[in-house]
């Protein structure tokens, strides 16, 4: 869960929102370099994550930093 929550804090500092801003969702799912197909991804695994899953940790510290090229 770390994981999502220093990734998402990025994304707010990038956009410069607010500090209780959620949008972040939106704002992935709007932005056009990045895949749809990783947006699902991270979604499912933000589930598993917050259902008390194990996830695989490389895997999506790849996936975040192929989000993070996407956007940058």
């Amino acid at each position: 869960r770390r994981l999502f929550e220093l990734f998402f804090e990025r994304l707010r500092i990038s956009r410069r929102a607010p500090r209780d801003s959620t949008a972040h969702w939106e704002w992935l799912e709007s932005h056009p370099r990045v895949a749809a197909a990783d947006i699902e991804r991270l979604k499912a695994w933000y589930a598993a994550a917050h259902g008390g899953r194990r996830l695989p940790l490389r895997d999506l510290h790849n996936l975040i930093l192929r989000i993070d090229g996407q956007i940058s």
